[in-house]
C-alpha cells in the first residue's frame, strides 16, 4: 500500500477506469490519487497529427497506438465514484 499516487497523462493513453480501480486497491486508507488528464475533445489538433503522421510514414509504425482519453469529467466521476473515491 501507499499514501499517494501521481499519474501526469497516464491515464489518456490507457483505460482510465482500470487505472482508477487499481489505485483504489493498492491506496492506503485516506490516500491520494493525484492525476492530469486531457478530455478527448481538448486535442483535436494532436489527434490530427497523429493521424496525418501515420498515413505520411506507414513504413515507421511498427506499432499504431491510440489514445483513449476521457470524454468528459462524468466519465471520470463515474469510476472514481464507483472506486470510493
Amino acid at each position: 500500500s501507499v499514501d499517494m499516487i501521481f499519474s501526469s497523462w497516464a491515464i489518456g493513453y490507457s483505460k482510465s477506469g482500470e487505472i482508477i480501480a487499481h489505485a483504489s486497491r493498492i491506496l492506503k486508507p485516506g490516500g491520494t490519487l493525484a492525476f492530469i488528464v486531457n478530455f478527448a475533445d481538448t486535442l483535436p489538433e494532436v489527434f490530427g497529427a497523429y493521424k496525418r503522421t501515420m498515413i505520411a510514414f506507414p513504413d515507421q509504425m511498427n506499432m499504431a497506438m491510440w489514445p483513449g482519453f476521457p470524454s468528459n469529467r462524468r466519465f471520470l466521476e463515474k469510476h472514481l465514484k464507483s472506486c470510493g473515491f
